[in-house]
Parts: structure tokens; sequence; C-alpha cells
């Protein structure tokens, strides 16, 4: 299968990975940036914007580029590549992709298009606490009220909930999963952001009677989540595969210089054996990921590439960061040097939407869904 990009991609790459760079190059710019709200870098943002990067998977009558999902994985590959804190996957494709997919045209006009030009960030807020990796609601409801609507209950966690300028809430409504947008200041509306493990932001937002309008009209959105939160967990993969490959260049640049006993360690060949072996699950990974987004550029079966490409990522970043550290011996684990950094993202990363085991348990179930193939035939 051919994976080579067209020039259109090869430009787009190139330009992402040179603002990306010259904003994240240098890990020490990323630690400042983390450490103060909102977790990323508002000018960067906006140059993402400029560049139609932000607006790529939306079609122009909503203020996008009409891009495609193979666009989209090679920014988030670059996201990825130096732990970009922006959140591209999470504003753009996931609760952006959510409005795009059930929003009215007027609703798309405004939040896709306040997106695509960087003057919105929104977010998706969905998880509850007590559950796990659905695409339904359970306990936060939605109440009609003199031809209104009301949200009760909390949403917990809910990544880059306290920065959003509008959130997009999944909430029970007559049995049904609805999505619902909630402005910033609505009444009964408490966003409580903090950081997590990986430099991120996350938030619980709790809903106490506030006033939200329906993001479209579908009775029930719960098919709407899924394919959102599939497409979203695809572009996951591509963050993922991103940051492996630096955690590996990394480390095989350690083992060429680092001495020990006079020689360098890429000597010793047990060491090179398993930097050999990251390679090989980094470019399993990066395989997987690419066809899950020619998946979706066919309008295949996205929620099933996206679990495989989910417990391939799963495999591969966790095999990938814990020898990233242990080859770097004692200075991968101090918080001043990178590949940790990296670890903990692409840990992160794995327990957003569904973990590998997750996706190996869904994979499963769903075997005696194939026919039987007769090896003799």
């Amino acid at each position: 299968m051919d994976f080579s990009y067209d020039d259109e991609q090869d430009a787009l790459r190139d330009a992402v990975r040179g603002l990306l760079t010259r904003a994240y190059g240098d890990s020490e710019k990323r630690r400042q940036v983390v450490a103060s709200d909102p977790g990323f870098d508002e000018k960067t943002w906006a140059a993402l914007a400029e560049m139609g990067v932000l607006g790529l998977p939306f079609p122009e009558e909503s203020g996008g580029m009409g891009a495609g999902p193979v666009e989209v994985a090679l920014v988030a590959e670059e996201v990825g590549r130096v732990l970009a804190p922006e959140p591209f996957v999470e504003a753009v494709v996931l609760a952006g992709g959510l409005v795009q997919a059930a929003g009215s045209p007027a609703q798309r006009e405004e939040l896709v298009g306040g997106l695509a030009e960087g003057s919105l960030v929104p977010a998706f807020a969905h998880a509850e606490p007590g559950t796990r990796w659905t695409p339904t609601a359970r306990d936060v409801t939605a109440t009609e009220d003199g031809g209104g609507w009301r949200l009760t209950g909390v949403k917990e966690p809910v990544p880059n909930g306290a920065r959003a300028d509008v959130l997009v809430v999944s909430a029970v409504a007559g049995g049904a999963t609805r999505l619902f947008v909630v402005r910033p200041g609505a009444e009964g509306l408490t966003r409580t952001g903090y950081r997590t493990h990986d430099g991120g932001r996350a938030a619980k937002v709790a809903f106490a009677g506030t006033p939200a309008e329906p993001l479209g009209d579908a009775a029930d959105a719960a098919a709407i989540i899924e394919r959102a939160q599939a497409e979203a967990r695809i572009a996951y993969a591509h963050e993922a595969v991103g940051a492996m490959e630096t955690a590996l260049t990394t480390t095989a640049e350690y083992l060429k210089t680092r001495k020990q006993f006079g020689v360098t360690l890429s000597k010793f060949q047990a060491l090179t054996f398993r930097a050999a072996d990251m390679y090989v699950s980094v470019e399993l990974a990066r395989s997987t990921a690419l066809w899950a987004s020619l998946v979706v550029d066919a309008d295949g079966d996205v929620v099933t590439a996206a679990d495989r490409a989910r417990l391939q990522t799963s495999r591969a970043s966790r095999h990938v960061g814990k020898e990233a550290i242990q080859l770097h011996g004692g200075i991968g684990v101090t918080a001043e040097y990178k590949v940790g950094h990296y670890t903990s993202r692409l840990t992160a990363i794995d327990h957003v939407l569904g973990d590998g085991d997750w996706a190996l348990a869904r994979l499963a179930a769903g075997v005696d869904a194939h026919e039987t193939v007769d090896p003799l035939a």
C-alpha cells in the first residue's frame, strides 16, 4: 500500500512542523507554557488558525478548508512530535467534528467558523464520574423549561473545560442521549480547572439548572458521538506516532553518544536490539494509524478501524515509552529530561476515549461477526 504524500500534503506538514518547532523545539519553552493557564500558547493557536489548520476537516461553507483525514493526521503527528499542548484533537477533531456532524447550518457557521478563524475554542463535555468510555450520557439530564432546556449534573474530566469558549455537552433527554451547547457564564454553570499529569488541562464542570440550546435536532446523538470519538481516537493515534518517533530518535542519539566502559552504548548489541524493537513498534503503529485514516476517507467501518488503531498504538506507546526511559538510565526519570514527558503524554493518550485493553475487548466481542475462512478453498 502506498503511504506516500502528495506535494500539498508535504507542504502542509513542513509548514506545521516549522511553526511548532519554533514554538516548542526547545523543551524548556514548552515547560514554561504548560506551567501557566490555559496550558497552551494563545499566539501559536492563532498562528495555526492563520495557516488554516484549525479549519482543515470542515467544508468551505462552514468556514473550513475542505481537507480530509490524511491532512488531519499529518497535523496531529506534528503536534505529537514536539508535544505541542494546543488542543488540536480535542477542539478541532472532537468538539468541532460534533458541531459539524450534528449542528444546524447557523450553529456550524457560528461555532465551526469561529473555531476555524481561531476566535473560539470549543470543548466536548461528555465523560461523567463512574462512567467509562461510552457514547452515551448517564447522569447529566436535560429537561424542557418554558420552551428552552436546562441541564443538571456533573461532567468530569472535560479536557480544556475551564478555558473553553463554548461547551458541547451530552445529556439524557427522554431516555436518549442528546447534544447541547452551553455558553460561558450561563446560570448554574461551574467550571473547576486543574492540571493533568502530562501538562494538559481538564476541568470538573457542574450544571445546576443551566440553560442550554440543542445542537441540531437529532433525537438520539449516540451514533454521532461514537463516530466523532472514533475519528478522535484515530487522530490521537497519529499524535502518539509523532511522540513515539521523537522518543525513538532521542534514545538512538543518546545510545550513540553516551559512553560506558570507554565505548558508546550503541556498541552493546543487546541495547541496539532493544532500539530496533522500538523502531518496529513505531512503524507498526504508524501503518495502522494511516490505514485507519484511509478508512475514514473511504467512509468505511470507522469505529472498528479506530479500535484497531487504538490497540496497536497502545501496545507500541507502552513499549516505546518504557524503553526510552530505561535506555536513558537515571536521567530518563528526571523531570528535566524530555523522554519522561513523552512517556507521560503517551500514557495520557492511551487513556483518552478508551485504552488498549478496552479496544481489544471490543474487537474480540465482534470476532464471531466475521465469516469463517476455509483454508483449503
